[in-house]
């Protein structure tokens, strides 16, 4: 998520999003946990917003 924030999405290439999480950069690793790189930012996202529901919570129990 940080290189898409930095770089955007079409300037993080596959290689630096391996890199940057540990696996050998260019050697296609990442497509063994991801379909593409669409959907390693997917799976971004929605870790995020998931982060983000016990926040939500805590709003509906205080009411603010």
């Amino acid at each position: 998520m940080r290189l898409f924030s930095e770089q955007g999405f079409r300037g993080a290439s596959v290689a630096q999003i391996e890199a940057a999480a540990g696996l050998t950069p260019g050697a296609g690793g990442l497509y063994h946990h991801f379909g593409s790189k669409d959907d390693v930012l997917a799976s971004g996202v929605r870790r995020h917003l998931q982060r983000l529901e016990p926040l939500r919570d805590i709003r509906r129990v205080v009411g603010t």
